[in-house]
């Protein structure tokens, strides 16, 4: 269990650093599935909601 936790605390840490724009331009690249799935991934509730709200964007057509 200590190591299953410890593992989830570096991924969270990564996951801490993502640029809220980073899932949009996957999406742009045609990659939707890795898109949401790192959008998801962002721990910071405020930075997981830019997020979202831009993949929602690109997905709407609105960014090219």
């Amino acid at each position: 269990m200590a190591r299953l936790n410890v593992r989830r605390s570096i991924i969270a840490e990564r996951n801490a650093h993502v640029p809220p724009s980073l899932p949009a331009v996957w999406a742009l690249l045609g990659n939707l599935n890795r898109a949401e799935a790192l959008a998801q991934a962002i721990t910071s509730p405020q930075k997981r909601a830019l997020a979202l709200a831009g993949l929602a964007k690109v997905v709407a057509g609105g960014e090219t």
